[in-house]
Formats: C-alpha cells, sequence, structure tokens
C-alpha cells in the first residue's frame, strides 16, 4: 500500500511540475504579447497626426486634381463627363429602388405563400382527421352489429 502511494505522490508531484513549467511559459508569451501590445500602440499613435494632416490637404489635393483634369481635357470634356456620371449615378439610384421594391413584393409573396401553406396544412389534417373519425365509426358500427348478432341468439350459431 505504501509503494502505490509513493508512486502516486510522484506522479502527483511530476504533473505540478509539468503544470508550473507551462504555467511560466504562458506567463513569458503574455509578457512578450504586452510588449508588442505597448510597441504597436507607439506606433499607432506616431501614424495618427499624419493621418490627420492628409485627411486636412484632401480637399486641397481633390481639387487640384480636378483643376488639372480640367485644363488637360479641355473644360468641354470634363463638364460631359461629369454629366455623363450623374446620369449613370441617378441610374444606379433607380435601379436600388426598383430592385428594393421588387425584394419587398417577392418578401409579399414569400409571407403569403408561407400562410396558404400554413392554411393547406391546416385543411389537409382536418381532412385526415375526418377520414379517421370516419374509420372509428364504421369500426365501432361494425363491433355493435357484431355483438348484436353475438346476442341475438341465432338458431345457425347455436346448432
Amino acid at each position: 500500500m505504501g509503494h502505490t502511494e509513493d508512486e502516486d505522490a510522484k506522479r502527483t508531484q511530476d504533473q505540478l511540475d509539468w503544470n508550473t513549467k507551462h504555467l511560466h511559459k504562458l506567463e513569458d508569451q503574455v509578457r512578450s504579447l504586452l510588449r508588442v501590445d505597448t510597441e504597436l500602440v507607439a506606433q499607432l499613435e506616431e501614424h495618427i497626426p499624419r493621418a490627420q494632416q492628409c485627411e486636412a490637404h484632401l480637399p486641397a489635393v481633390e481639387e487640384a486634381l480636378r483643376s488639372i483634369l480640367h485644363s488637360e481635357a479641355g473644360g468641354g470634356d470634363l463638364g460631359v463627363a461629369e454629366r455623363r456620371l450623374e446620369e449613370l449615378t441617378l441610374q444606379v439610384f433607380g435601379t436600388e429602388d426598383s430592385m428594393l421594391k421588387a425584394l419587398k413584393e417577392i418578401l409579399d409573396i414569400k409571407q403569403a405563400l408561407d400562410a396558404l401553406q400554413a392554411h393547406n396544412s391546416i385543411l389537409k389534417m382536418r381532412n385526415e382527421l375526418a377520414v379517421v373519425k370516419e374509420t372509428l365509426g364504421q369500426l365501432s358500427r361494425g363491433e355493435e352489429q357484431q355483438d348484436n348478432q353475438d346476442n341475438s341468439g341465432t338458431p345457425e350459431r347455436e346448432g
């Protein structure tokens, strides 16, 4: 008995040592991840002001591009392109609107079909119940007739 207790104690100690070793490894990994997180936060904080500066200059850059395109395109072509872009944008909005209306109609139809299907299931169940009731009625009438014949004492049966 003492021998197995020693083995159990040894296994428990080995398991405890293994757990402690892995716990230290996990703690090291957590510390490493915290360092990386701190470095990434610092880098992000460095980039935020630059991004804000770029965002502040964006309208000026956009205007400069329009100006360059306008001067290179000869003015008239750019106006035509802008009008065409507006027309296409309106067509896209119209198409999106039509798609939303069609989707609404499809959903309404689906809802109506679901309601019809549910109603049809109810009617089918009623019909099946009616058939079962009729069959039970026939069976019970048949048993009553059989009982009446058994109780009537016909001579053929007595013979």
